[in-house]
C-alpha cells in the first residue's frame, strides 16, 4: 500500500498522446498527486510548428497553467496543489502558431488522479523517534550529578555550550562513565600484580 501510494506521484513516462504527426508537440504527464504536496506535471515538446499550450482541468476548464511551445523546445506546466483525496482530470488545449488557427483539445485519457487521503498517508509515515537537535533559544536537559533521582536542571542550549565547549551533554557524560569505569579496571589489575603482593618476612635465625 505504502508503495502504491507513493508511486501515484509519478505517472508513466509514455506519450500522453501518441499522435504520428510531425507538426505537433509531444505530451508526457510526469507527475500527479501523492502524499506530497503538488499537483499535476505535464512536459511539452514542440514538433515542427509552435503551438500555445493551455493545461486545463475540470476544477478550472480556463485553464491552471499555460506556455508557448517552439519547435523542438521542451515547456513544463503544472496545476496548483490538489486536496486531499480529491480527483482532478487534466487535459491540454492546443493552437498552432503559424497563423492557421489550427487546434484540438488533448484529453489525455488514462490520466485522472485522485490524491491519497490525509489518513492514508499519515498511517504510511515512519515513526518520528530521531534525537531532535535543540535550536538557538530551546532548552535543553542538564545533570545535576545528584543521585537519587534528582530532577534535571533545564539550560538554554547557548548555555550548555558554553559549559561544555560547544560538546553535547550526553557525549561528556559518556565520556567520564567510560574514564571511571577505566580507572576501576585499572586498580583491579594493579592489585592483582604478582609485584603488588606483599612479601612475608624471612627469618634471621635458624632452628
Amino acid at each position: 500500500m505504502a508503495l502504491a501510494l507513493l508511486a501515484a506521484g509519478t505517472a508513466l513516462a509514455a506519450p500522453a498522446a501518441a499522435v504520428d504527426d510531425p507538426t505537433r508537440p509531444d505530451v508526457r504527464v510526469t507527475h500527479g498527486p501523492s502524499c506530497r504536496p503538488g499537483g499535476v506535471v505535464v512536459e511539452v515538446t514542440g514538433g515542427t510548428v509552435g503551438h500555445a499550450v493551455t493545461l486545463g482541468t475540470g476544477r478550472r476548464p480556463a485553464g491552471e497553467d499555460a506556455a508557448d511551445v517552439a519547435p523542438g523546445a521542451v515547456v513544463v506546466l503544472t496545476t496548483a496543489d490538489v486536496d486531499w483525496g480529491e480527483t482532478i482530470d487534466p487535459f491540454l488545449e492546443f493552437t498552432a502558431l503559424d497563423g492557421s488557427g489550427a487546434g484540438w483539445v488533448d484529453e489525455l485519457p488514462g490520466y485522472s488522479f485522485t490524491r491519497p487521503a490525509a489518513e492514508d498517508c499519515a498511517a504510511i509515515r515512519p515513526p518520528s523517534g530521531a534525537a531532535v537537535v535543540p535550536q538557538a533559544g530551546q532548552t535543553v536537559p542538564m545533570p545535576t550529578g545528584i543521585a537519587g533521582g534528582t530532577p534535571a536542571v533545564a539550560v538554554s542550549a547557548q548555555e550548555a555550550a558554553a559549559v561544555t565547549g560547544g560538546v553535547p551533554w550526553p557525549l561528556l557524560a559518556a565520556g567520564g562513565s567510560l574514564v571511571v569505569t577505566g580507572a576501576g579496571l585499572a586498580l583491579v589489575a594493579g592489585s592483582r600484580r604478582p609485584g603488588a603482593r606483599r612479601r612475608a618476612p624471612v627469618s634471621s635465625g635458624g632452628a
